[in-house]
């Protein structure tokens, strides 16, 4: 790995259902690895917007 390159822990959440636990595990864990810390969220996907798309 070079170094400029930065390490993270990557987690999914999901806005729908119970995400404090995954969230609080990650950030421990990211501390404890010191690994920056990168949220990605899951949204539903609204059928009108699907009409939409390309």
């Amino acid at each position: 790995m070079d170094a400029d390159e930065r390490r993270e822990l990557v987690i999914g959440i999901d806005p729908a259902r119970n995400r404090h636990l995954a969230l609080a595990w990650a950030a421990d864990e990211a501390r404890r690895r010191g690994l920056d810390l990168r949220l990605v969220l899951a949204v539903p996907l609204i059928c009108s917007m699907v009409s939409r798309l390309p």
